[in-house]
């Protein structure tokens, strides 16, 4: 994995489907996750997107500690698909919006973007995570033993 600070905020004009419910997803194209060839995500306000193929694979999650649900938009094309959250934080009196996106290109590449994020909210407040679960049994007992 690599760290890249400071990249320019991509365009994305063409933010569709606001929602603040939990969604069911199916991208315009597969990508590969960890060592799975996927499609199937779950998104929902809390900035998560959950990803699953015939069964729960892990999830890429960013948000604000200290933060509740959001809205948010996804963008849907054949080479990026990308969700955006909008945080409202209240800074000295004043409601500020904060903005996460996490795009996935079709390729495999994730990346996450931070704007707006008011100089108060302290840096190790804004997470960003990506998680893959795996199976190192044949079990569900031995699943359980190894998360």
């Amino acid at each position: 994995m690599r760290i890249i600070l400071n990249q320019s905020y991509p365009v994305m004009n063409d933010i569709l489907n606001k929602s603040l419910n939990r969604q069911r997803v199916t991208p315009k194209f597969s990508f590969k996750y960890y060592d799975s060839q996927t499609n199937n995500l779950v998104i929902d306000s809390r900035g998560e997107i959950g990803i699953f193929k015939e069964r729960y694979l892990g999830f890429i999650t960013s948000h604000l500690s200290g933060t509740s649900r959001s809205e948010y938009g996804v963008l849907d094309t054949q080479e990026l698909f990308a969700v955006k959250w909008s945080y409202v934080k209240t800074v000295d009196d004043t409601k500020v919006t904060a903005n996460i996106t996490c795009l996935i290109h079709s390729k495999g590449k994730i990346s996450f973007y931070y704007d707006y994020i008011p100089i108060e909210i302290e840096e190790s407040r804004r997470q960003s995570k990506i998680n893959h679960m795996f199976m190192c049994g044949t079990s569900k007992k031995h699943f359980n033993e190894c998360r």
